[in-house]
């Protein structure tokens, strides 16, 4: 199995989603069998710097194909203005200064693919409008799996606030509830469901 490399990119862009930090990137890849990923650069600096790295976890006939691909979110707490991007244009290794935009998490003027037209300038103000509900599911044979498909199927149900509505199910509770004079003997998971 090779190693990761540096990947040549053509273009990427920086993103700052309610305080994490999203990278995209494009380029083409010398085969449909490279893995392109986006990780954090081991070297402590500021501002922070990534790679855009690929591998070729096994042998592939050579036909060169385009690549779009997104970062994991990372914690973006300063709401930093720049972040440095490493990567191979034009096979030379080169460390990108990449300017991060603000994504407004509530409807805004613009469509097509999330997030670059939902991106705007940094001197305007992102303005979230997150909304929040909360259940309860249970499991009488401990597992987790069906105790956190309960506790989804039991929120409210409601459409969408707008069509490119984001919604993020964190686990906030879990535990068992044993005994008492009912007999409890069950897992339960505690979710919030937040809408931007």
């Amino acid at each position: 199995m090779a190693d990761w490399t540096l990947a040549e990119c053509t273009k990427v862009e920086a993103f700052d989603f309610m305080r994490k930090l999203i990278i995209v990137a494009d380029g083409d890849k010398p085969t449909p069998c490279h893995i392109v990923k986006i990780s954090p650069s081991p070297l402590l600096i500021y501002p922070p710097q990534f790679l855009v790295q690929w591998e070729q976890p096994k042998p592939c006939q050579e036909v060169i194909t385009p690549y779009h691909v997104t970062s994991e979110p990372y914690p973006w707490p300063d709401g930093g203005k720049l972040v440095k991007v490493a990567c191979l244009q034009e096979g030379k290794p080169v460390v990108l200064d990449v300017e991060v935009k603000i994504v407004k998490s509530a409807v805004t003027r613009g469509g097509g693919d999330i997030p670059t037209p939902f991106a705007i300038a940094r001197t305007e103000t992102a303005m979230p409008v997150p909304q929040s509900d909360t259940a309860t599911g249970y499991s009488s044979a401990f597992s987790f799996e069906e105790a956190f498909q309960n506790a989804i199927d039991r929120l409210p149900k409601r459409p969408p606030s707008h069509p490119d509505e984001l919604v993020r199910i964190e686990v906030k509770k879990i535990g068992a509830e044993l005994g008492g004079f009912v007999g409890f003997h069950h897992l339960f998971v505690e979710v919030e469901r937040t809408s931007f």
